[in-house]
């Protein structure tokens, strides 16, 4: 039991961020008709909701320095596809 303790104590941004992508992803499934949990689109809600928790935090990083020591420690991986989600959301044309 001591290893899962380590483990959340020092990755809690990581859990935090794979808790938000599933969370994101099942209410996505949610709101759509007729799309099943275990699909392609569930797959890309995952990946966007990757990008919530860690750019809530870094929001927070602004006046509270202990959430900058979080992000700085927690998986390059993450923070990764947080930024590159985010930064394809922002550069996203629609023609509507």
């Amino acid at each position: 039991m001591d290893i899962v303790y380590d483990y959340l104590a020092a990755g809690w941004v990581d859990v935090c961020t794979l808790l938000f992508a599933i969370g994101y992803a099942k209410i996505i499934c949610n709101r759509t008709p007729g799309q099943h949990f275990i699909s392609r689109d569930t797959g890309l809600s995952i990946l966007h909701g990757i990008a919530i928790f860690p750019l809530i935090l870094l929001v927070f990083a602004s006046f509270f320095p202990p959430a900058l020591e979080a992000l700085l420690h927690s998986h390059k991986l993450i923070l990764a596809t947080a930024g590159l989600v985010a930064l394809f959301s922002m550069l996203e044309h629609r023609n509507e």
